[in-house]
């Protein structure tokens, strides 16, 4: 994890008074008891003489803003596991009060944490306090632990411990995510290779170039082939990009996978920002959906020069990239830059999905079919009269056979559906003759 040691674990010598006792407040002349009383309480509540008189010890735990959450949860952890007791929370500053928040601990669970604001805390006669920093506008997030110097051992302890468990990453490591700005879980289902209808050679060249190379790329360093990997999925709309990124990532167990935000692409800090989590979660894989935002040819009007030179210094191993696999979606293959889509080691192959043949439109109705099921020869009716749609297109086929249906549904042999109902939903579907409803005629590619 890119972290400034520096920074981490820099001792810092603060000099006070010599004399540990708590400070008292002087009441001045002609002050009202009811004044003093104001000045104790406003002094007790920012916590001034909790540490006592002398040397302080301070040590800060620094960490990049996107591992935030994970710094706030580590530190929740620890002063359960190790039984540190919160005197008092305050604000971080003057007047302020400390904020709470809640963050994702794991996928589906979410925990209320100190998100900004320090804490008093005291166990077996010992005093420390916390000041938590999340961060803004993109500047580190730190924690900074303070005690008297007599207990600088404790202090370095505490900040090492938290420290240490944040380096471990555990809480995303092998974990399906999203970089936003910040780290979100996803949940992409029980997506299998059955719920895809592939051509066999284009999912074994998948599985190959991604899961089965990360398993095998300590081995294949061997022969001197590069520990990273980049692939696009070219093709229209519906052909089963999407989809294809799903299935893997419910079938990579111990890969983080990583989704990159396309309305973030644009920005080259966050492509560095995305590789360098990548790079921390390894053995991972990539995907930048819709490249094409960044990756039109850098002499076209909508170049993106910063955000794809950036991506190109990654790819090309400018910067190390080890173990993590590339996954990068177009519907505009055409438009990208020749040295994305024609550069071997940025983008080692190019898969273009095209609409399926007759054997897996075939497939894909039987799969749709397992929940509406259909006559076996409206099954093939549907898979004849749609050549040249893509998967997602035949779906539809399927679905606006239900929604519109006036048949019957018979429980043991499903929709009886005719003929003449399916031309129908085909009708509009294409949108012939140029029509209000469907896809555009335009839309459906005939080989």
């Amino acid at each position: 994890m890119k972290m400034d040691p520096g920074l981490m674990y820099d001792m810092i010598e603060c000099v006070g008074d010599e004399d540990d006792e708590d400070d008292e407040v002087d009441a001045p002349k002609n002050t009202s008891l009811s004044k003093i009383a104001e000045q104790r309480a406003k002094q007790a509540y920012m916590g001034e003489g909790f540490l006592g008189g002398g040397k302080k010890t301070e040590l800060p735990v620094v960490v990049e803003h996107y591992y935030e959450n994970l710094l706030a949860l580590a530190l929740k952890d620890y002063l359960k596991s190790e039984k540190w007791k919160v005197v008092r929370a305050l604000g971080l500053y003057k007047d302020s009060k400390p904020d709470y928040n809640e963050i994702e601990a794991g996928p589906g669970r979410r925990v209320n944490v100190l998100t900004q604001g320090r804490l008093l805390l005291s166990r077996a006669g010992s005093r420390l306090e916390v000041r938590v920093k999340f961060s803004r506008h993109g500047e580190r997030a730190w924690i900074a632990v303070e005690g008297p110097a007599g207990i600088k051992n404790e202090v370095k302890r505490f900040a090492a411990d938290i420290d240490r468990t944040v380096k471990k990453l555990q809480l995303y490591k092998g974990q399906k995510i999203k970089y936003n700005g910040g780290l979100e879980f996803l949940q992409p289902g029980a997506k299998t290779w059955d719920d895809l209808s592939l051509q066999p050679e284009i999912k074994e060249e998948l599985v190959a170039n991604t899961v089965g190379f990360l398993k095998r790329s300590k081995e294949l360093a061997k022969y001197g082939i590069p520990r990273k990997r980049g692939l696009i999925l070219a093709g229209k709309p519906g052909t089963g990009k999407t989809l294809i990124s799903k299935v893997l990532m419910s079938n990579s167990p111990g890969v983080t996978c990583l989704a990159a935000d396309p309305a973030l692409l644009v920005h080259a800090r966050y492509i560095r920002e995305l590789y360098d989590i990548a790079g921390d979660l390894r053995p991972a894989i990539v995907f930048l959906e819709d490249i094409d935002l960044i990756g039109e040819s850098r002499g076209g009007p909508g170049a993106r020069g910063d955000a794809l030179n950036e991506l190109l210094d990654i790819l090309d191993g400018v910067r190390e990239c080890s173990e993590v696999v590339t996954i990068a979606t177009t519907n505009y293959a055409e438009a990208l830059d020749d040295a994305l889509s024609q550069r071997p080691s940025r983008f080692d192959r190019v898969i273009t999905m095209r609409p399926p043949g007759r054997e897996l439109r075939r497939e894909i109705v039987r799969n749709l079919c397992r929940r509406i099921p259909l006559d076996p020869a409206v099954q093939e009716h549907v898979v004849c009269m749609t050549e040249g749609y893509t998967p997602a297109q035949v779906q539809e086929v399927i679905y606006g056979l239900v929604i519109q249906s006036r048949s019957l549904y018979d429980i043991r042999k499903g929709y009886r559906f005719t003929r003449e109902e399916v031309d129908a939903v085909l009708r509009r579907i294409s949108r012939r003759n140029n029509g209000p409803i469907g896809f555009k005629k335009e839309d459906i590619y005939y080989k």
